[in-house]
């Protein structure tokens, strides 16, 4: 079974201008949901002249849908975007049932923007093409309404599964892999979206939408996080200037994982059940004492904090320099409060 599997294997190559960027092919989200349902690779050659060679290699079909994908976005420069399909699975509804509106469709949804867009019914994918990066994000998502509309027992959506960790949870779990790998559907989970995509009859999805629920329970009671409001909260949470002390501080105690992410303004907690109850507790605790602190700042002035923090003066200067040099380190200790006010807006 195995050597006729290979046999059925192609390679195909596409030459691709090196102004092109040919290394984000493997990017593509397209190409990705190839890679990952079907078993497309794609590999870069030594670059040749002006062009790098482009190896897809994989099972038939899927593989020449691949490269059609490359050949109109990093050849001829033109904007793609579709959906994943199970082998042949809307070709052979149409057959069977006849379905000429769904054709008619397809061609209004062509011509709906200037300059028209071309829709490819692929083996493997369905998908837009076109010189109208925008009209052709658009049509992707008329086009999912339309295979909704026209099968709605065969294709579902969940645009939103949660954080990006969660969905690359259920890329990377064992079983989920499994069931998608079966011939009677097609799966694409999008981490950067959050979203996912199915196609195929119930016996294909109900499996992978039961594992999906489970790993969500699982997920709900083991991860923990919260959006905060600005830098300044992180850097509280974290500790003086950021050093990690408080977090630290907070992990040993609860026994789970606490992270505070400054840049996306997350604070994350995972583990075991209990561990991150505790400390989901822990986090909320602190920030109820910098709300506390915020508001016990309000009734004192900024020139006030900055006396007290104004350094002293050595006593070896001479009088007038003295002054001066109080008023200097007074300035600088209300700019510094007022930054740091400033910060936990």
């Amino acid at each position: 079974k195995a050597l006729a599997e290979a046999r059925e294997l192609v390679e195909l190559n596409v030459d691709v201008p090196i102004a092109n960027e040919p290394e984000n092919i493997v990017y593509d989200p397209l190409v990705r949901a190839l890679t990952e349902q079907y078993g497309v690779l794609v590999r870069m050659k030594e670059a040749e002249d002006e062009c790098r060679p482009v190896r897809v290699w994989g099972p038939a079909e899927a593989a020449r849908d691949a490269a059609l994908v490359v050949e109109a976005k990093f050849v001829k420069g033109k904007a793609t975007s579709g959906w994943l399909q199970a082998a042949g699975q809307i070709q052979a509804s149409l057959e069977a049932l006849g379905n000429d509106d769904f054709v008619n469709d397809l061609r209004e949804l062509e011509a709906q923007f200037s300059p028209p867009m071309k829709c490819t019914m692929g083996h493997t994918i369905i998908w837009l093409s076109g010189t109208n990066a925008e009209a052709v994000a658009g049509g992707k998502e008329t086009l999912r309404e339309m295979l909704q509309f026209y099968w709605k027992d065969s294709f579902s959506y969940n645009r939103d599964l949660g954080s990006p960790d969660f969905v690359d949870l259920l890329r990377q779990d064992p079983m989920m892999r499994w069931l998608a790998c079966r011939p009677q559907g097609a799966l694409y989970l999008d981490s950067r979206e959050c979203s996912g995509w199915l196609c195929g009859g119930p016996e294909y999805r109900k499996p992978i939408e039961d594992r999906v629920e489970a790993l969500q329970k699982k997920w709900a009671s083991e991860h923990w996080e919260m959006d905060l409001d600005n830098y300044g909260v992180a850097m509280w949470l974290l500790g003086p200037s950021g050093t990690g002390q408080w977090v630290q501080r907070m992990q040993t105690e609860c026994g789970a994982t606490i992270r505070v992410e400054p840049n996306t303004l997350k604070v994350k907690v995972e583990g075991k059940p209990a561990k991150v109850e505790e400390g989901k507790k822990l986090v909320l605790e602190a920030l109820e004492k910098l709300e506390e602190k915020r508001k016990a700042e309000e009734d004192i002035s900024v020139k006030e904090v900055a006396t007290k923090r104004a350094k002293n003066v050595l006593s070896e200067h001479p009088p007038h320099m003295q002054a001066i040099l109080e008023s200097l380190r007074l300035l600088e200790a209300r700019e510094t409060e007022m930054k740091r006010r400033a910060r936990m807006r």
